[in-house]
């Protein structure tokens, strides 16, 4: 009866390699986060210009009460953009309105219309950054 073996080479060499991968996707993923987070803070402080013959003084309070973190829990990571003002969600929605009060509609950007064009750019940033890892480490080869 015939017989046949199989030997297989550089497993160890393997796992030590995506253990390494996962610590640095880890990382740069947290890093991309961050830096993506910094385009949401900013869009997010911006302020439309004052209404013709607008009497009101901004005081900043909105744009002064943003602010983001990154979390962690487990192997997920969490990008946080808190707009901390009890009153953001009249000025941008959220927080339960699609959008805000009547007299700020059409004047500020609306959270929904940011967090749509933030994810379909975070997500792309995010594979790219994972791929990068992989090459860099030779797993995809």
């Amino acid at each position: 009866m015939p017989e046949f073996g199989v030997e297989v080479k550089g497993w160890k060499e393997t796992e030590q390699k995506l253990r390494r991968v996962k610590g640095e996707i880890l990382l740069e993923v947290q890093q991309e986060l961050k830096a993506a987070g910094q385009t949401v803070y900013f869009q997010l402080r911006e302020y439309p210009p004052p209404r013709p013959g607008q009497q009101y003084v901004r005081t900043y309070t909105y744009r002064n009460s943003i602010s983001t973190e990154i979390e962690t829990a487990g192997d997920i990571v969490f990008l946080n953009v808190k707009q901390g003002a009890p009153y953001s969600k009249y000025i941008r929605g959220g927080q339960g309105r699609e959008y805000g009060a009547w007299m700020h509609r059409g004047r500020w950007v609306q959270l929904k219309d940011i967090v749509t064009n933030f994810t379909g750019e975070v997500e792309r940033r995010l594979k790219e950054v994972v791929q990068r890892v992989i090459d860099r480490s030779g797993l995809g080869r």
